[in-house]
């Protein structure tokens, strides 16, 4: 580029960003101020901050106008309020905008604010403009390579002529347009190209001595840190004469200064001893932090660099893909060392790490006061708690509840019941209840709470129908005389009855969200549409299943199962369950493989299973929650080192042959019996200490399948009428009779899999000492309060990642290459969270919380939605 010419390379301007200090940053963050501001506070721009209200004037949410929630000047950002975009799973996440796209129309006014505007108020903008003009000299900022120029109206630079305000080159910075540094519209602040000092070179020795002081200093701590790079070097080795001569090599560039190749086999080569100077970095690593002896953590004594460290994974839908790829490095960043794609660890080892930082994370941020459980709950729900919260609170701080601010899935379905009239909703409930011609009635009980417990009964159609009634009251008997007088109605069955459609749950989140209350016209309006299916209808507008053909459709081309063409583990359970995120899963599982249930209303009703296409209330089932746990050997003892599972062929309607085909069950128990050849990745060179390059292990099915797994199912085919099919089933599986806890205690490795619905062996299972593999797609009550591959192992729905994960755990054919020490740390990690996390007392918080929620969307006043608020 020619002298003089300005520069606004993208590039630059963005390493310059996340280069800048602070003090730049806050002009960054300034943004333009309205015309009525302006004339107010005689400022054309103020650094943005939180709770300013803004209009976007350019971008996508052009004319969006709202509140600044957050201003994150790290990455130059703010979040205004109500721009935001809806996840798949319900969640919302806010969209960041950058300042430059916004107005100030309304200044949060605070002392800082005010003394700022006084200062600039006794300055003028006159002073300001008549001191830069008097300058004889432009003033230059050296900024990790970006050079910005405060350039005079008249006068020259000794780099390059002043362009005139007319040329299109001349242009504010991208950086610091709207800055409140630039007074007058006599200068402004653009970026010049670093070539131009080199072009200071050509003019011979003499320019750079003509330079003015300021200049003149700025060359020599550019010539200072030169010299210094290589004195340090010499200090670092001055018991050897050759330290100069061996410069380049010892930064790992591969050749010395004379360009020869480095060889480290030579006899005389050189020996760099580390220095001690900073925790474990020695003089060495300070300049040259590649250097393979310099793989430790900065500041960390004894802590490696994660081998995972300039790699990256694929993520999408909860689903982690592997190989990991070169990540980029960002703009002015530290250097990195090369990241060794070829020679990566296994993928699991990653997961198992981040999960770990996450859930300790978590644990560690949880509310230890009501004021701070107040302040999160209003954070992240943008509303009070309801009446009772402190109380609640209270409860579960006295018996050492420890998830207090975990209740995200809840309040995602909560949130739609409170767009809806409290006399609407009570009015659905009464229709629950005394309507025996509805479609629901027949299908639940109701459980009466009054005068704080002292009345406790349930009554309704199916009160004698199981021991579901008589589950319920045992668990809302501890809380019973801190509840408010309430009917909770409950179904007796194990699946989930209430659905809407994606355009039915925005409009109901978003009136919520607003503080307002749906009229009966607009909360009763279905909002279906024939043109899809029922699950696809009751999906988000934009998810995957709505872009698929048909039930119909597939099923008659035959199109239900492809293996996938990139292999994954699961990362976060519950997006990976979302059959509105995986469409290629809703043949292969007998609850889904169907066209769907039409779109209705939202009715008050509390199941203990649901989707997360269900807008039911889910609790904590009681059922088999006191089953025998059995004698439970040590890890050690455990006689088997694979994977067990035993049970019978509920989950689909077995009558039917796409079901006895394709429902989770069956697939399950023909894996060991297909054909062929399998090849998986393993790590069989891991060491206690360090992470092997990841390798494939190739093997017939069937004996991997004897190596890793014993599956069956028991005694005999149910959910199955005509004799002859279910003849022909049966001599198609392995079967035994039934397997008590006691020998299911001996396998190290126990995998729970979908039945009709929620697992009533979980908490059994989670309870052993041995690891638990789990995949299913129902997320349970205690979603929020687990981190898989800390407590327990998640398995896809198609089971496409169980070969891989048992060659992980249990290595080849010989169990060479396994990881046993890491299944047993997650095993005891699971057995301790439901020690922890699993108690009585823990389901009897979840439904005091809930219970909660539930009178407040029952008792408000329609003419004040937040009567019944904290």
């Amino acid at each position: 580029m020619a002298a003089g010419v300005v520069s606004i390379s993208a590039r630059k301007a963005h390493k310059a960003h996340f280069g800048a200090p602070s003090s730049v940053r806050r002009k960054i963050m300034s943004a333009p101020l309205s015309k009525e501001l302006r004339a107010e506070h005689g400022v054309r721009s103020l650094p943005i901050r939180k709770d300013d209200e803004v209009k976007i004037v350019r971008g996508t949410y052009k004319g969006r106008e709202g509140r600044i929630n957050t201003s994150n000047r790290k990455h130059f950002r703010v979040f205004v309020e109500g721009v935001s975009r809806d996840k798949g799973n319900g969640a919302t996440v806010p969209i960041p905008v950058n300042p430059s796209n916004v107005v100030i129309t309304k200044v949060k006014m605070d002392k800082d604010r005010k003394a700022l505007l006084q200062r600039k108020s006794t300055t003028g903008a006159k002073s300001e403009d008549a001191e830069m003009k008097a300058m004889s000299s432009p003033r230059l900022t050296a900024q990790f390579g970006q050079y910005y120029a405060s350039v005079p109206s008249t006068g020259s630079s000794p780099f390059s002529s002043s362009p005139s305000t007319s040329s299109s080159a001349f242009g504010s910075s991208p950086l610091l347009s709207g800055s409140p540094a630039l007074g007058g519209t006599s200068s402004r602040r653009v970026s010049i190209r670093t070539s131009n000092l080199a072009g200071l070179a050509s003019a011979g020795p003499g320019a750079l001595l003509r330079l003015r002081g300021r200049w003149r200093k700025a060359l020599a701590v550019v010539v200072l840190v030169l010299a210094s790079s290589g004195v340090v070097f010499l200090v670092a080795n001055s018991s050897s004469s050759r330290g100069a001569a061996r410069f380049m090599p010892a930064g790992g560039f591969g050749r010395d200064v004379m360009g020869r190749e480095d060889d480290a086999d030579r006899e005389d080569a050189l020996e760099l001893s580390p220095i001690e100077v900073k925790g474990d970095q020695s003089r060495l690593c300070l300049l040259f932090p590649w250097r393979d002896e310099c793989d430790g953590v900065s500041g960390k004594s004894g802590v490696k660099r994660s081998p995972f460290d300039g790699l990256r994974f694929s993520e999408r839908f909860g689903h982690l893909f592997y190989p990991a790829y070169r990540a980029q490095t960002r703009p002015g960043a530290k250097p990195q060392p090369p990241a060794d794609v070829e020679n990566q660890p296994h993928a699991i080892h990653y997961l198992v790490q981040r999960a770990r930082r996450e859930w300790d994370a978590k644990v560690a941020r949880q509310s230890k006061t009501l004021e701070q459980a107040v302040d999160e709950y209003e954070r992240r729900y943008k509303r009070r708690p309801p009446q009772g919260f402190d109380k609640w609170f209270e409860y579960a701080q006295k018996h050492k509840f420890v998830m207090v601010d975990e209740f995200d899935a809840m309040m995602d379905r909560v949130e739609l019941y409170l767009a809806v009239r409290p006399s609407t909703m009570v009015a659905r409930h009464d229709k629950i209840q005394f309507d025996d011609d509805f479609w629901i009635t027949d299908k639940t009980f109701t459980v009466e709470v009054k005068r704080h417990g002292k009345h406790l009964e349930a009554h309704g159609p199916m009160k004698s129908a199981n021991e579901r009634p008589d589950q319920m009251l045992k668990l809302l008997r501890g809380i019973a005389k801190l509840l408010p007088d309430m009917n909770v109605t409950f179904t007796g069955h194990d699946v989930p009855w209430g659905t809407m459609s994606g355009e039915s749950k925005e409009v109901h989140r978003k009136a919520a969200r607003e503080g307002v209350l749906l009229s009966d016209e607009e909360a009763d309006d279905y909002r279906d549409d024939w043109k899809w299916d029922g699950w696809a209808r009751i999906c988000p507008p934009d998810s995957p299943l709505r872009n698929v053909p048909s039930y119909d459709d597939r099923m008659a081309s035959g199109d239900v199962y492809a293996p996938p063409r990139t292999r994954s583990f699961i990362k976060d359970h519950v997006p990976a369950m979302d059959l509105c995120n995986h469409p290629e899963n809703q043949l292969i599982h007998g609850f889904t493989a169907w066209p769907g249930p039409r779109p209705g209303l939202i009715y008050p009703i509390f199941v203990s299973t649901i989707t997360s296409l269900h807008t039911d209330f889910l609790i904590p089932p009681v059922d088999q929650y006191d089953y025998a746990l059995g004698i439970d050997p040590e890890w050690e003892d455990k006689k088997h080192n694979k994977l067990v599972w035993r049970g019978s062929t509920t989950g689909a309607n077995l009558n039917i042959e796409h079901f006895r085909k394709w429902s989770q069950r069956p697939r399950l128990c023909r894996l060991p019996f297909a054909k062929g050849k399998v090849t998986v990745p393993y790590a069989p060179d891991d060491t206690a200490t360090d992470l092997g390059p990841v390798k494939e292990l190739t093997g017939r099915n069937k004996a991997l399948a004897l190596r890793y797994f014993d599956f069956e199912f028991l005694d005999r085919p149910r959910q199955c009428d005509d004799p002859a099919v279910c003849d022909a089933f049966e001599k198609e599986f392995n079967w035994s009779g039934w397997m008590g806890p006691d020998e299911q205690n001996e396998y190290k490795y126990m995998l729970d899999v979908d039945g009709n619905g929620w697992s009533g062996r979980f908490h059994r299972l989670m309870s052993t000492n041995s690891l638990v593999l789990k995949s299913t797609i129902f997320p349970e009550w205690y979603q929020d309060m687990i981190q898989p591959w800390v407590h327990y192992v998640p398995v896809q729905t198609d089971y496409s990642d169980l070969y891989p994960i048992m060659a992980f755990f249990l290595g080849d054919e010989h169990g060479q290459g396994g990881h046993d020490a890491l299944a047993k740390e997650i095993a005891t990690a699971g057995k301790k969270w439901a020690e922890t996390h699993w108690r009585w007392v823990d389901m009897e918080i979840f439904m005091y919380r809930l219970l909660l929620e539930y009178h407040r969307i029952m008792n408000r006043d329609d003419a004040n939605p937040t009567s019944m608020d904290l």
